[in-house]
């Protein structure tokens, strides 16, 4: 299962999982045509994170790329449908081909093409 965390000082989201988890997490995402929820591992130890989160809702935004944000022990996820396909095509992706211990950064700069300006920086750590 997908291991969510939360730092608060760090305005940071790490979610890691294995192959399988990021997989099935990805096809969550693109899957979404409405409000949905997905459980996470909200027992997991934070260790530098000060919250693990419990679960997860993505809801579609039309014309707005996607945004990652905390409520609670939730993590959003909104944004339109072609930037939502985009993120879960890179999770995707990584899960596929990069090796267990290795980690990329989903975090907003000038002209990204799906993430939003107010989108909280994300680690995505693939796991054995």
């Amino acid at each position: 299962m997908l291991n969510i965390l939360y730092g608060k000082s760090l305005n940071e989201l790490s979610l890691c999982g294995n192959e399988v988890d990021l997989n099935h997490f990805a096809n969550f995402i693109k899957e979404c045509d409405i409000k949905k929820q997905y459980d996470s591992n909200g027992n997991a130890n934070p260790d530098d994170y000060d919250l693990a989160l419990s679960d997860v809702r993505v809801q579609l935004v039309e014309g707005q790329q996607v945004c990652f944000s905390v409520d609670d022990r939730c993590l959003m996820i909104s944004g339109e449908k072609d930037c939502l396909t985009m993120l879960a095509d890179t999770i995707s992706v990584f899960s596929k081909e990069f090796e267990p211990g290795e980690h990329i950064r989903l975090e907003y700069f000038d002209d990204h093409w799906y993430l939003g300006e107010s989108s909280c920086p994300a680690v995505l750590v693939k796991s054995e």
